[in-house]
């Protein structure tokens, strides 16, 4: 897949544009209209906030942004390539090397150990056994859990498991990060969001990396979409 390993987008330029996105779907004889008619354009370097009220459809649109799920109808245009034409190949290496994603709930699998759950997106890649270990210690250490790396996910905080699945994140050095969040999880809500991209744009391999995360009252992002 051209250009999911490649060179960065210029910063400043188009990463991202969304057009007349639609995804509907059916519950029982309901037609829910979970996304209908978004149009975003979000450029190479942007922190980018969206904000809106439970079930407004946030996080729908941020699994299409993840080639998580097809649209109803509308495109879904990364780096210049629709992701509604790819296929399902295409889109398996487009979410290994070019999206780094931090679930809602983190998704760590609870029977691996920290530097096994990091690891994880480098095995898929095939990275070499070796420079796993050392890039996962390296991750790790960058977000203050270098000591806690043989632990498993049950035993830790809220806290540190969201830096774990922030390592985890951008472990292969991806070109977009998506951080969806919630109003009652993690401190970096309490500062308003800002805890996540900031460091992320410290440690993120000097890429420029245009994030969404999903907050509920913060005013004090570059640009903020309602």
């Amino acid at each position: 897949m051209s250009g999911s390993q490649g060179t960065p987008p210029t910063h400043g330029a188009c990463t991202i544009r969304t057009e007349d996105l639609c995804r509907h779907y059916r519950l029982g004889d309901t037609l829910i209209r979970a996304v209908d008619g978004v149009s975003l354009e979000v450029r190479s370097g942007e922190f980018v906030a969206l904000l809106g009220s439970s079930g407004s459809g946030k996080s729908s649109v941020l699994n299409l942004i993840a080639g998580l799920d097809r649209p109803t109808s509308g495109s879904v245009i990364v780096q210049g390539r629709n992701l509604a034409r790819l296929s399902r190949e295409e889109l398996s290496k487009y979410r290994l090397h070019t999206v780094g994603m931090v679930f809602q709930s983190f998704n760590l699998i609870s029977s691996m150990t920290l530097e096994e759950n990091v690891e994880l997106p480098m095995r898929f890649a095939e990275v070499e056994r070796g420079k796993r270990q050392n890039l996962a210690h390296d991750a790790l250490e960058r977000v203050g859990l270098v000591a806690r790396m043989k632990h498993r996910p049950s035993e830790l905080s809220g806290g540190e498991q969201q830096r774990a699945a922030l390592a985890r994140a951008l472990i292969n050095r991806p070109h977009l990060l998506l951080a969806p969040s919630s109003p009652y999880a993690t401190c970096a809500n309490r500062c308003c969001g800002t805890h996540l991209p900031r460091s992320a744009s410290r440690w993120a391999w000097h890429r420029w990396l245009p994030c969404f995360r999903w907050v509920s009252g913060c005013s004090n992002w570059p640009r903020v979409a309602w």
